[in-house]
């Protein structure tokens, strides 16, 4: 089995087990990660309450007046010990998403293109001539971290971080891309803005999840404000 499938497993608190595979950002280990996810769950591990993917780490929550630590990290060794799943891949949610690139939304689009040396028609091409894999959820409800963005449009954040990007912005940073589901501080550049309601109180579980990928599909103004008219009325 390839080293990068090997983790290695610490202690979190008294109740929780972290196993670490190598600090890559990668897409082959992202999966086999969401695979010991549905181990775990099938195999239903006496004590074990909640399981927390992330880009190369796995915490496993657990109940210590039913299970312990070392009792944990033995049944995960043993659900690891097969390595990942051979043609037998999960099969993947890849949802579209409406984004209106207008110079209205993309705040920092034409700083990107200056930096990235390409015209603003061609960082909107290839923002969106990708699927991205969503590897983790994390910051607010609905945030997804995804990858890997098009080298060419590598870009660190800000260096000021704003006081409030709007909910439904799309933005870049290093070789990530995301989404804010809501108003929030924020230092990733933004792109574009989509119309989608990505999160709302009265419904807490995201259209999307860790494992899902994200295409982005571009849209004028005009059918921006369409979209957005449609989804307030929900």
């Amino acid at each position: 089995m390839d080293t990068k499938f090997l983790g290695s497993f610490s202690p979190v608190g008294e109740q929780a087990v972290q196993v670490t595979f190598p600090a890559l950002i990668d897409a082959e280990v992202n999966q086999f990660i969401h695979e010991l996810v549905g181990r775990i769950s099938s195999r239903s591990i006496v004590g074990v309450q909640t399981t927390i993917p992330a880009y190369h780490t796995l915490t496993v929550l657990f109940d210590r007046e039913m299970t312990d630590y070392h009792q944990v990290v033995t049944a995960l060794r043993e659900l690891m010990a097969v390595g990942p799943a051979v043609g037998n891949k999960k099969k993947q949610q890849v949802l579209e998403l409406p984004v209106c690139y207008d110079e209205a939304f993309g705040w920092d689009l034409a700083q990107v293109a200056a930096h990235t040396k390409l015209s603003v028609a061609d960082v909107v091409k290839m923002h969106s001539k990708h699927d991205y894999l969503i590897y983790m959820m994390g910051f607010m409800p609905g945030f997804a971290y995804m990858g890997a963005l098009p080298e060419s449009l590598y870009m660190p954040r800000r260096e000021t971080p704003r006081i409030e990007v709007p909910a439904g912005s799309i933005g870049i940073a290093g070789y990530q891309t995301g989404m804010y589901p809501i108003a929030s501080p924020g230092g990733w550049r933004i792109l574009g803005r989509t119309p989608i309601t990505l999160y709302h109180p009265d419904r807490p579980l995201p259209l999307y999840q860790a494992g899902d990928s994200i295409r982005f599909q571009p849209i004028s103004k005009a059918e921006f404000d369409r979209i957005y008219a449609q989804e307030q009325k929900k």
